[in-house]
């Protein structure tokens, strides 16, 4: 199958003096605030956080995650392709069901899930930056606007992995499945308040 055929491999190495987080030239705080939702981030904080993002290149074929491996963090795309990947529910081959281009935020979901559920593999060379787990999720408990845009965003991944499970219970909805990606522009997320105990 497609994904036998390839090894998973770290990321490629950047020498310290080469890294772009630290050459960029940018206003502290500015190469963050590129990336939605974190244009809502006091310019301070985006510039506290910039040091601890690490970069990360990756060749055409390389695995960025799997979908049984907590992230090491959240994962921005500078430049590039992902292709998200699940498994096909007739064939069980793996199937595109998303392409992320740069600007996309990656990685969260699990992070959020404490549930790793994204499988992404670079179609293209590419560019990532990469706030670790523990600076992502201190975001989220200090910053109700960041924690916000995350509860009502819905990555492919999530939606695919839960119409996945219903249709393996329920066999009604497999057309659900087979009708991706056009049942992804009608879903929305609705979060609910944990029971009181």
């Amino acid at each position: 199958r497609f994904h036998d055929l390839f090894m998973t491999s770290a990321p490629d190495s950047v020498e310290p003096s080469q890294n772009p987080v630290q050459d960029a030239g940018l206003e502290p705080g500015l190469l963050l605030r590129g990336f939605r939702p974190f244009d809502r981030l006091p310019p301070e904080t985006a510039a506290a956080l910039e040091p601890l993002l690490e970069f990360r290149r990756y060749r055409l074929g390389q695995m960025v995650l799997r979908a049984d491996v907590m992230p090491e963090g959240l994962l921005l795309l500078r430049s590039g392709t992902l292709r998200s990947l699940a498994s096909d529910p007739i064939s069980e081959e793996q199937r595109t069901i998303e392409q992320l281009q740069p600007g996309a935020l990656a990685g969260w979901c699990g992070l959020v899930r404490d549930e790793p559920c994204e499988e992404l593999r670079a179609s293209s060379e590419v560019e990532l930056l990469l706030l670790p787990a523990t600076a992502f999720r201190d975001l989220l408990d200090t910053h109700e606007i960041v924690r916000q845009w995350f509860g009502i965003a819905l990555p492919a991944a999530e939606l695919y992995r839960l119409l996945d499970a219903l249709h393996r219970q329920e066999p009604h909805w497999l057309p659900a499945l087979q009708s991706w990606p056009a049942i992804r522009e009608c879903a929305r997320v609705r979060s609910l308040l944990p029971e009181a105990g």
